[in-house]
């Protein structure tokens, strides 16, 4: 009979501390879930439109806190509030977003913000790196980017007629084309004057030497020829200018590289900065080392490259996105040639954070939904009524490539063997008339003697 009732005391003992336990571990979640939602999470971000910009009266109407803010990524957050709960508080501040510095191994800008755990979130144009995930984490992407090429606009005056009237041919075929008309020139000068010579009165005033005439006749060939050239090539040229009447100089990024008139450079210390220094691709290989060779080709903000851009000749390598508001919002600059790479802007959070899974399954949500289409759509295009895109014409075409050397070489090689072959015939009528002319003067004296 004890025993059987320690043996009820023992199972009323047990359960009533699994019921406890229970208790604890549930006070425990709900203690890590409540001070999240109750605390005020600091999101780091630098000044850039069109994502996070000072309200024009921010300071005339004393704004404060996320009030004095505006842009993308302010209504992205409040979307993202309305999905978690989570409070946060934005702080701009005037550094980069983030990169390693490769002497000292140390992070500068947002990211190390982040990692000394000052911030809990870095929010804005970041880009989402192998480098930065070893570091911090990344919600899933709420938008794909790319690198592309922003360049002003050239103006009408820069395509002026005599640029055009030389632009079918590259330097080396307008020089070999001057040259062989000249040889050819002189060559029939010469015939002309060598063989009249050996020719008779009435031969000089009656006929006109083979020789010249095969070098006059190739001379009419290798023109009719230079024409039917420069008049396709031209033509080519002419179906490249635009209504505006102009004509762009460069139109890919091997264009870029393969020129020294316009500089170009990108944002220090950002993903674009990392992108052209870390790679293997020989064209972006060579654009790094021409970019290093000025410091001032790297801008520390992005707005900066924008402006360089409109000062001219300077292109501006950056994320597409800020690309495309910068060519929505000003009307004289626009985008050269396609995306060089492919990646996503995503929210960093500290390692570990549990932040990083609410965050990205509210991002999927509202990707699902179409609310961050709407979101872009809103910032890029119909903010303030600006919008250069929506009576955009097609973009002006590069300048095509013009006749060069190579195209040339057998119509310069045909005229060469033509010139000479004209000689050799030259020499073969003087000696001709020579021949000639010594029998004549037998004759004339075998007929004096005869006569005496």
């Amino acid at each position: 009979m004890m025993l059987m009732l320690g043996l009820v005391l023992l199972l009323v003992a047990t359960s009533n501390v699994a019921t406890e336990s229970a208790d604890v571990i549930r006070g425990n979640r709900a203690a890590k879930v409540i001070p999240d939602q109750n605390r005020t999470l600091r999101a780091f971000a630098t000044i850039e439109a069109p994502y996070i910009t000072l309200k024009s009266d921010w300071e005339e109407l004393g704004r404060v806190g996320n009030d004095k803010y505006e842009g993308y990524i302010v209504d992205l957050m409040d979307l993202i509030r309305l999905e978690t709960g989570l409070h946060y508080e934005i702080e701009h501040q005037n550094m980069s977003h983030g990169y390693k510095n490769s002497t000292t191994g140390k992070w500068a800008g947002l990211i190390a913000e982040l990692i000394e755990e000052r911030a809990d979130l870095v929010v804005g144009g970041l880009t989402i790196t192998a480098e930065r995930e070893k570091v911090v984490d990344f919600t899933a992407p709420f938008m794909n980017i790319g690198i592309g090429i922003l360049l002003r606009k050239p103006d009408r005056r820069s395509s002026t007629a005599w640029k055009l009237v030389l632009l079918p041919f590259s330097a080396e075929v307008w020089l070999y084309t001057a040259a062989a008309f000249l040889a050819t020139a002189v060559t029939i000068a010469l015939l002309t004057r060598i063989t009249s010579r050996t020719q008779d009165k009435l031969d000089r005033q009656t006929r006109t030497p083979r020789s010249v005439r095969l070098a006059k006749g190739l001379l009419c060939f290798f023109s009719l020829v230079v024409v039917i050239f420069y008049t396709a090539s031209l033509g080519s040229f002419l179906s490249a200018i635009q209504t505006d009447g102009f004509v762009l100089p460069i139109d890919s990024a091997e264009d870029l590289s393969k020129q020294t008139q316009i500089k170009y450079g990108c944002y220090q210390g950002g993903a674009t900065y990392s992108f052209f220094k870390n790679s293997v691709i020989p064209i972006y290989k060579q654009m790094w080392h021409a970019m290093n060779q000025d410091s001032t080709n790297f801008v520390v903000r992005g707005q900066h490259g924008v402006e360089r851009v409109l000062e001219g000749q300077y292109a501006y390598l950056m994320e597409s996105p800020s690309l495309e508001y910068a060519v929505n919002r000003d009307c004289r600059l626009m985008q050269v040639g396609g995306l060089l790479d492919a990646k996503n802007f995503g929210i960093a959070t500290q390692q570990g954070d549990d932040l990083r899974d609410r965050i990205s399954i509210a991002i999927l949500k509202l990707l699902e939904i179409g609310e961050l289409h709407m979101l872009k759509d809103k910032w890029w295009r119909k903010k303030d009524g600006v919008n250069c895109l929506r009576n955009l014409t097609p973009a002006p075409r590069s300048i095509p490539d013009g006749v060069h050397i190579a195209n040339f070489v057998l119509v310069l090689s045909f005229l060469l063997v033509g010139l000479v072959f004209s000689c050799v015939v030259g020499a073969v009528e003087v000696c001709r008339d020579r021949e000639k002319q010594v029998q004549d003067s037998r004759r004339l004296r075998q007929s004096n003697s005869i006569e005496l």
